[in-house]
């Protein structure tokens, strides 16, 4: 095992549980800054790339790579928006331009943003060798694979259905 960083971030909160003798860790990336910090901005005549390493500068967060679009974006108007929320804006205009998509993600704990479906990394995460637990839920709880249309006089103008889950788990409107 190398000793590369994988993670690194803070302490979000502890949880001791007696009966099982385990404390549970959850940790939070410095992304989450990117979450919590809000702003009121107006963007005019820039790129998305340009729009990410302006608010990162602003709000005191490094970059690595972010990704390219040279892609012009006339105005965009930003109103008690996350950060993320304004940086994924910016690259959900440039996306309907190339139809490329982009993704943020930190490495190296600098913010980066990716052409998404690009190799980010050699390291596989694997129960074999560096997962020592994991669990996988799926639930049909909230469930809809019926919906009816009815127009402002009450007056059905539509059905709409997922015909797969319709056989599959019954009629859930």
């Amino acid at each position: 095992y190398d000793k590369k960083e994988r993670f690194y971030g803070r302490v979000y909160s502890i949880e001791k549980t007696s009966e099982a003798g385990t404390v549970t860790i959850h940790c939070i990336d410095n992304g989450q800054f990117l979450l919590k910090s809000t702003a009121n901005k107006v963007f005019k005549g820039t790129t998305a790339e340009a729009i990410t390493k302006k608010l990162c500068a602003e709000f005191g967060i490094k970059t690595g790579s972010i990704a390219s679009t040279g892609i012009n974006i006339k105005k965009l108007i930003c109103k008690e928006d996350t950060i993320i929320d304004m940086i994924m804006k910016a690259y959900t205009i440039a996306h309907k331009s190339n139809g490329k998509k982009y993704m943020p993600l930190v490495r190296d704990r600098k913010l980066c943003i990716i052409e998404k479906g690009k190799m980010v990394s050699e390291f596989t995460a694997s129960e074999a060798t560096n997962i020592t637990s994991s669990s996988y839920t799926m639930s049909t709880e909230d469930i809809v694979d019926k919906v009816v249309a009815y127009n402002d006089k009450g007056k059905k103008v539509g059905v709409f259905t997922n015909a797969a889950n319709l056989k599959k788990y019954g009629s859930f409107q």
